[in-house]
């Protein structure tokens, strides 16, 4: 190849075209603090990424852990068949048993039964008045 400068051109030559394409350099100064800047801003923004990674990383595994939680929850209730709900349950005393009985409303199964204490035997001997509705609403 032919080393010619662009002012050595000989005149029996033409330049068909200009362009431009990446070639190497010898870096100076200038370049230098200018690449130190760039790989400065560079590394900050990586360790930002970084953090922010950790941060969202840290979110998804407590949002998967809730929703791990929540699928063994409703599985075991498909396994066993049944849930737990609030269900209203009646305190019932039979007098002739002296007992108490926890008795289910909806279906009338009986919960549990205990003896009569003598608190409730005497209430019971001496009503005060209708059946108890359950808790007194707030403020009455």
């Amino acid at each position: 190849m032919v080393d010619l400068s662009i002012t050595d051109i000989p005149p029996h030559t033409r330049v068909l075209k200009r362009y431009t394409q990446p070639l190497p350099h010898a870096l100076i100064g200038p370049d230098y603090e200018k690449l130190a800047r760039d790989l400065s801003n560079v590394l900050e923004e990586i360790t930002n990424e970084e953090e922010r990674a950790a941060s969202v990383k840290k979110d998804l595994g407590a949002r998967l852990s809730a929703l791990e939680s929540r699928r063994s929850e409703i599985a075991s209730k498909i396994r066993r068949g049944a849930e737990s709900r609030e269900t209203p349950v009646s305190l019932i005393a039979d007098l002739g048993l002296a007992k108490v009985f926890a008795i289910r409303d909806d279906t009338g199964e009986i919960l549990s039964e205990r003896e009569m204490t003598e608190e409730e035997k005497q209430a019971e001997l001496f009503p005060a008045g209708p059946e108890p509705a359950g808790p007194a609403p707030p403020g009455a």
